[in-house]
């Protein structure tokens, strides 16, 4: 059951009043909607009932998860991402309560034209929401102007963080072989790696930055896309796809609009067709443009790993958002080195050290990672390697994952060392390295 204009709606600690429709997409509509004090928020609910029954079970879990999440990102009262504050349920169908923002979306922005201060304020503010979820492990997935609001005071806040994508189900199955079976984005703003069957399921932060770089020329030149048209698209899927893959795009309608050289270099290297020509993370695009409040994670990644107290690793996405595993605590407890991680089998639940929860998909190998520990006193450092030591095909060697490991979106190659706010790639779940220290 959807709300309706007039409906009352109830959560274990409030009650909203729906006021009015604000949107509505193929998966979920929002409200205009008003508490018991008469403050101002926004309801999102997904359109449960539009799907087709088999599908419903996996949307239900996907919105808890994409609750859970923004839920965490909001703790830290980022500026530029739309918060969450309430969850609840309306005969069987979710809904969550967000900021309410009331001056419309980047689509309706770039519609009207901004000026060079405008446009630099805006795009920072973006790269601002980014940088912190992508430091804490969340990467959009779908990253367009319709998912970017304006507040009263007219700050870009960032939503529908990564779960939308989950939604839509364009993260995808896999098959036997680990190919991709399906792929669904939306393709203007969407890497080429991310339509690609062999690489889709590896979901980085290049995969936002790509889509900003679009954004950006979209701004720039009010409305229209690098690659070509959506009608472009239409007509020659193939051959829209074969300009992304070779980095054909319309410079000279860029230049057209006279923009500043620092965009034009920025959109060049966001919108590169391989991932590693791009820039790496949203600070390094903050700091090109005089921000350096955040900095690139290999800056961070300086110095010892050697640190006192308990080392955890947190999903940031995934089955399970916010789960933690005491690295230091099972270790002991194991009283071994050594940890592995890998699939959880709902059968065998106790054959990995750390059980990675994964129900729609096939990313994560049965045994996909190991974890060891190295001790100086009271210091702990910690490694990572990709696969795990058994016996395969009469060979006993350390054999790799099916789809890799990787540290900070890099593939890692034996074991690699770990630090404090790392984020670990395993399958399409991500996992962030925290040190708790205890007085």
């Amino acid at each position: 059951m959807v709300a309706k204009i007039g409906d009352h709606v109830h959560t274990n600690s409030n009650s909203y009043l729906v006021k009015d429709s604000i949107g509505e997409g193929g998966f979920g509509i929002v409200f205009k909607v008003e508490d018991s004090t008469g403050q101002i928020y926004a309801l999102k609910m997904p359109t449960i009932h539009l799907q087709l029954p088999q599908e419903r079970p996996q949307i239900l879990e996907k919105f808890r998860q994409e609750y859970e999440i923004v839920k965490k990102l909001s703790s830290s009262k980022n500026p530029n991402i739309v918060p969450v504050f309430d969850y609840g349920d309306l005969n069987g169908n979710p809904f969550m309560i967000m900021e309410y923002c009331p001056n419309g979306t980047l689509e309706d922005f770039i519609k009207k034209g901004c000026d060079k201060f405008t446009l630099k304020r805006t795009i920072k503010q973006i790269l601002n929401g980014l940088a912190f979820a992508h430091q804490e492990g969340v990467i959009h997935r779908d990253l367009k102007p319709e998912n970017i609001l304006f507040d009263q005071s007219n700050n870009a806040k960032i939503t529908d963080f990564g779960i939308a994508a989950d939604i839509k189900n364009r993260k995808t199955k896999r098959n036997w072989l680990g190919m991709v079976e399906e792929v669904f984005a939306t393709v203007t703003y969407s890497p080429p790696e991310q339509t690609d069957s062999r690489q889709a399921f590896h979901v980085l932060e290049t995969n936002d930055i790509f889509a900003l770089g679009v954004i950006m020329f979209e701004l720039i030149t009010r409305g229209q896309f690098p690659f070509g048209s959506l009608e472009d698209f239409s007509e020659d899927m193939a051959k829209y796809q074969k300009r992304k893959e070779k980095g054909d795009w319309d410079r000279n309608k860029l230049y057209s609009y006279n923009p500043d050289k620092e965009w034009i270099e920025i959109i060049e290297k966001c919108i590169a067709p391989k991932p590693s020509d791009r820039f790496q993370n949203a600070g390094e695009i903050l700091a090109k443009l005089g921000d350096l409040k955040y900095t690139s994670k290999i800056n961070l990644n300086k110095g010892s790993n050697f640190l006192a107290g308990t080392w955890i690793l947190e999903v940031a996405t995934g089955e399970e958002p916010g789960r933690e595993y005491f690295l230091s605590n099972l270790s002991k407890a194991k009283d071994n080195r050594l940890l592995t991680i890998g699939w959880l089998d709902p059968q065998n639940p106790f054959v990995n050290d750390i059980g990675l929860t994964e129900k729609y998909t096939q990313y994560i190998s049965r045994k996909h990672a190991t974890l060891e520990i190295e001790r100086k006193g009271n210091l702990e450092s910690w490694f990572i390697c990709d696969g795990q030591f058994y016996t395969k095909n009469n060979l006993n060697a350390m054999h790799p994952s099916t789809n890799g490991v990787l540290v900070n979106a890099k593939k890692i190659q034996g074991y690699s060392p770990l630090h404090k706010g790392d984020v670990i790639t395993i399958g399409d779940t991500t996992l962030k390295v925290n040190i708790k220290q205890f007085f």
